[in-house]
C-alpha cells in the first residue's frame, strides 16, 4: 500500500507541472481512470471524468497566454493520501 500512496502522491506532483506547462493533454491523460470532484453541499460532485472530459473542461476554463502557458506555479506539499482498508480506492 505504501507503493500505491506514493503513485498517488506523484501523481499529483505531475499533474503540477503538467498544467504549469500548458500541456492540458498530458493532464487529460492522468484522468483516464479517474474524476475531478468538487465539494458539495450533500458531498461530492463529479466535474468530469475520463481523459476527453478533462481535456474539454481545461481547454473551456484556462486562460493560456501567448507563450502557451497559464502562467502558473503550482506549489504542492503536505500531501494527504487515505487508502481503504482494502487498498481498492484512495483519496488524495
Amino acid at each position: 500500500m505504501v507503493d500505491s500512496a506514493r503513485d498517488i502522491e506523484n501523481l499529483i506532483y505531475t499533474y503540477a507541472e503538467r498544467i504549469d506547462a500548458g500541456d492540458f493533454p498530458g493532464v487529460a491523460g492522468l484522468f483516464a481512470h479517474g474524476r475531478i470532484q468538487a465539494a458539495g453541499s450533500d458531498g461530492p460532485v463529479t466535474i468530469a471524468t475520463g481523459s476527453d472530459e478533462v481535456l474539454k473542461l481545461y481547454g473551456a476554463t484556462t486562460r493560456l497566454h501567448p507563450d502557451g502557458t497559464p502562467r502558473t506555479r503550482h506549489l504542492t506539499t503536505i500531501v494527504i493520501v487515505q487508502l481503504d482498508d482494502r487498498g481498492a480506492s484512495a483519496s488524495a
